[in-house]
Formats: structure tokens, C-alpha cells, sequence
């Protein structure tokens, strides 16, 4: 399914994405709404055009011969924590507060990247590995990319929660 609807994937990413901070903005208590919600859509499309996102085509010039499944690990997590950070960002300023746009984005960017390998590692243990066959990379795809947003927005959304009622309460 993966496979053949891979655009419907997409749209289902952002839909889910912008239903949980809709839930994130009525949590935190954090108005108007619409902030958040732009500020994800923004982070999201502002992460997929960085040069961590390239990391697989530094790697095929600077390291020749490198095995496809590292190659793979370098792509998905730049492409995770480039996401990841960017929406912290994002959050961040519409919190306006630096200290917050750049704790948001570490941590959440530094643990997506740590759970994306901690997948990778398993489904390899599993024989699940890029470039084996078997339709490996939708699979290893699927499993990092919703672990990663299941952390990174718990990461995200526990973040924007503390500084947000911080804020607050000054």
C-alpha cells in the first residue's frame, strides 16, 4: 500500500500532524490556534528543503562504496532532525523566545535522530535492511518516519507546553 500511494501517505502525515497541534494549541492553552498550526506547516516545508536533507548525495560523493543502508540512515536522519528542528524553531518564535526555539529544536531533532537509528538497528537485528530486497526501504521508511513523529511530537509537544505556561505566567 505504502508503494502504490505514496502521495496519500504524504497527505496523511499532515493531516495527522496538523490535527495533533490543533490538540497541542487547545492543551497548552496557547491562542490564537492558527499559530501553531501555521508554525508546524511552516517548520514542516522549511526542514524538507535544508542541506540535511541531502546528506545521501554528500555521502555518495564523499564516501564511494558505502554500504546503501548507511547511506539510508544518513538521509533519514537528516531529513528527521532538519523537520524536527525547524517546527522547534518555529514554535520557538511564535512563543518569542530564543531559548526556547533552540531548546525545542535540539531536543526534539537529537531525539528523533537517536530513535530513528534505534529503528534501523532493530529492523537490521530483525533482517529487515535497505537494499536487501524484499521491499525493505518502505518498510524501514514507514516504521522511522511514524516513530520519529510519535517522539518528535511528544518531544515537541511537551516542550511548547513548559515554555508556553512559562511564559505565562510572568
Amino acid at each position: 500500500m505504502l508503494q502504490d500511494y505514496g502521495s496519500l501517505e504524504i497527505a496523511l502525515y499532515f493531516i495527522g500532524a496538523l490535527a495533533w497541534r490543533f490538540f497541542l494549541a487547545n492543551i497548552s492553552g496557547f491562542r490564537p490556534v492558527w499559530y501553531v498550526v501555521a508554525a508546524t506547516l511552516i517548520g514542516a516545508s522549511a526542514g524538507r528543503w535544508t542541506p540535511l536533507t541531502n546528506l545521501d548525495g554528500w555521502a555518495q560523493g564523499h564516501l564511494p562504496g558505502a554500504p546503501v543502508h548507511v547511506v539510508f540512515a544518513m538521509f533519514l536522519s537528516g531529513i528527521v532532525f532538519s523537520v524536527t528542528a525547524c517546527i522547534g524553531l518555529a514554535y520557538g518564535l511564535i512563543l518569542r523566545s530564543w531559548k526556547a526555539a533552540l531548546m525545542l529544536a535540539l531536543s526534539a531533532g537529537i531525539s528523533t535522530v537517536l530513535i530513528t537509528l534505534l529503528a534501523i538497528i532493530l529492523l537490521d537485528h530483525w533482517g529487515i535492511r535497505v537494499g536487501t530486497g524484499d521491499a525493505a526501504m518502505p518498510k524501514v521508511s514507514a516504521v522511522c518516519t511514524l516513530v520519529s513523529a510519535l517522539i518528535g511530537g511528544v518531544m515537541l509537544g511537551t516542550g511548547f507546553c513548559w515554555f508556553e505556561e512559562k511564559t505565562r505566567v510572568k
